[in-house]
This record gives structure tokens, sequence and C-alpha cells, in this order.
């Protein structure tokens, strides 16, 4: 089977997944999102150190960790240059414009479009891993972008709107990243590392420092059963999948 089905399936779901506000209310958004950031983070470190980063060890030798801290450090120096990209309603209102808002979501789906292509180019147990991971860190997001958007007098109906044009950039990134790599297991292993690395940056520089310092003591458990969610995930995935 050509990767490509798994990888539109993978797309098709992940652009769903982004427009999940709209099924619930303002109010239980700012109630429960917090709980989905914890299985964010669980599914995104689980990803990398069970599987994506692995898998490119084995393409590629030692030399993957040396992209994967380049896929980090890309991840951290755009999060400087445009603002920090924050997963689930925060604690803080975001000053930035709603296409600001928007073009940086639509510039994180390009990047989670190819990492999802990369890794389905390398195995197909790989991409499945990395879809979940980009799914799972995707619903915190865009229920944090939705909840925005709301905020700044958008409509519910023109927010999903926005948010669903938006989730169509991860097929230009998943495009793209195919006819670079394009008959090249080497290439495509290396981009499998940086998205590792970019994986990595989000899990545990965005997410848990957010779930440390978010949460009341009461909401913590509940945060920890997330994350422990995410990574059990995770680790069924690489059990079962092939």
């Amino acid at each position: 089977m050509t990767p490509w089905v798994p990888i539109s399936i993978a797309l098709v779901l992940n652009g769903a997944a982004g427009l999940v506000g709209g099924l619930f209310s303002d109010r239980w958004i700012a109630r429960r999102g917090r709980v989905l950031v914890g299985f964010a983070a669980g599914g995104l470190l689980g990803a990398v150190f069970f599987d994506t980063l692995p898998e490119a060890i084995d393409s590629l030798g030692s030399g993957a960790t040396v992209w994967a801290f380049a896929g980090f450090a890309l991840a951290g120096a755009w999060e400087w240059l445009v603002g920090r990209h924050e997963h689930g309603p925060p604690r803080v209102k975001r000053r930035a414009a709603p296409v600001v808002l928007l073009t940086s979501d639509a510039l994180h789906n390009v990047a989670d479009g190819a990492a999802v292509a990369a890794a389905f180019l390398v195995s197909e147990r790989a991409g499945l891993v990395a879809a979940f991971a980009v799914i799972s860190h995707e619903v915190p997001q865009e229920l944090g972008d939705y909840a925005l958007l709301r905020h700044w007098g958008y409509p519910r109906g023109r927010a999903l709107f926005a948010l669903a044009l938006v989730q169509l950039t991860a097929f230009a990134g998943a495009f793209s990243l195919a006819a670079a790599t394009a008959g090249s297991q080497q290439l495509s292993a290396t981009a499998l590392a940086i998205g590792s690395g970019a994986f990595l940056y989000i899990g545990a520089v965005d997410l848990v420092p957010d779930l440390r310092a978010a949460a009341p003591a009461a909401g913590k458990s509940q945060q920890l059963v997330g994350f422990g969610a995410g990574v059990a995930v995770v680790a069924t995935i690489r059990l079962f999948a092939s």
C-alpha cells in the first residue's frame, strides 16, 4: 500500500482534531483543557523516545541525534522569534492579533504535516506513532486557539472556518516533504530526526512546564493521569503496529 493512503488519513484526522473546539462550550474548554495538555505531553515525549528518534537512529546511526538537536534548536528559535504558541487555554490572554495567531498556527501545521509524512516514509509504525503525537497535541492547541478567537469576538462558525482553512496547510507540508525526499530513505530519516527534535522541544519545553505551573494541587493528579495515558497509547501502538 502506498504510504500516501495512511498519510492522507492521518492528516484528515489531524484536521478534524483541530475543529473539536466547536463541540464544547467555552466554559468546558476553560475547565478541562489542561488535562488534555497532559495527554499531549505524554504522547509527544513517548513518541520521541519510544519510536521516532530510535527509528531515525536505526537509519542514520548516531548522526540522527545531531539532526534531532537541529530540530530542537529550530523549534526554539521559531518560538523565540514569533512568540510562544501556547497549548490549551492560556493563563494570560495573548496580545497577538487573530491574523498573527492563525499565521503562526498555519506554519505550525506545515511542520506537523511534514513530520507525519517523513515518519510514514520511513516506516508504517513510525508514521502511526508520529500521527498520534501530532493529533494529541493538536487538540489542546486548537482548543486554545478556538477559545482565543471566541474571546476576540469571532462567532462560532467563523472561528471554526478560519481554523479549518489553517488545517489544510498540513497537506502542503506533507507534499513538500515528499517532493524534497523523493526516493531517498536517508533524507526521509533525516527529516524524521528533525521532527523528533521539534516534538521534544514542544513536549519538554512548552507542555511540561505549563503543566507544573498551571494547575492547582487538586488538578495535578488529573494531568498526571493524562500524561500517563498519552505515554501508554504510544507504547501500545509500538507494541502492536507492524
